[in-house]
């Protein structure tokens, strides 16, 4: 592990290094938490004034097929993956505008990372596996540029949080899809993962997906700011 780490780090450079530093720290662990915690408060309050016993109580189930809202909507599988169409679309346009004016290493890997991930929410055939095939050479490529890209990202303040918040809630919801947590639970809870874990799943991505947006608006906006203040200069 150590010497993982070594070679690693010998080829970071020192302000690399530093920034880094900077960042990962309890204060920064428990920032970019917020989003997966939100998820699971938002999934577990929402089941329990919906449910009882396990069991949909009435008026929800009711509602739910009569076409009314009600809190339990938030939590459905079908319709957190028309939201996440949604966000994933607003996301995928957004990046891509970025990129026009914002050439970028930064800016081209989360282009390219929303569109795959746009075009395996509208479950295009073959997306499902495509997205891995598309993000694992994006990441050796982050690996490859690292240095640039950390560079880059230290001139954007504002998506020092935001953005790892991202990849830590996505990592949080493959987590839930995987069910990693019912080990975690003893044999006489694992019911109680079984029930939500679909609806943590898609809450989770959802959320994660909107973090992922609002890194692209806020790269976005830099990336305005920018490109007046040079035409000005």
């Amino acid at each position: 592990m150590s010497l993982c780490c070594n070679k690693c780090g010998s080829f970071l450079s020192e302000d690399s290094k530093s920034f880094l530093r900077s960042l990962f720290n309890f204060k920064f662990f428990c920032l970019v938490s917020v989003p997966s915690i939100l998820s699971f408060v938002i999934v577990a309050v929402v089941y329990s004034m919906t449910h009882e016993n396990g069991k949909l109580l009435k008026e929800f189930a009711a509602a739910e097929n009569n076409n009314v809202f009600n809190i339990y909507d938030i939590i459905l599988k079908s319709n957190n993956e028309i939201l996440a169409i949604v966000i994933m679309g607003a996301t995928s346009f957004i990046s891509l505008l970025t990129l026009s004016k914002n050439k970028t290493k930064l800016a081209r890997v989360l282009s390219i990372v929303a569109v795959a991930f746009l075009c395996r929410e509208i479950h295009f055939k073959g997306t499902t596996t495509g997205v891995y095939i598309v993000v694992f050479p994006v990441i050796i490529y982050c690996f490859w540029k690292l240095n640039d890209i950390i560079e880059e990202l230290m001139s954007y303040p504002k998506l020092w949080t935001i953005l790892p918040a991202t990849g830590v809630t996505y990592f949080f919801s493959i987590l839930v899809q995987r069910r990693a947590f019912k080990h975690l639970l003893p044999e006489s809870h694992r019911y109680l993962e079984q029930r939500i874990h679909i609806s943590l799943e898609e809450i989770s991505e959802n959320t994660a997906h909107l973090c992922f947006l609002i890194s692209v608006v806020i790269l976005f906006i830099y990336s305005i700011k920018r490109s007046k203040e040079a035409r000005e200069s």
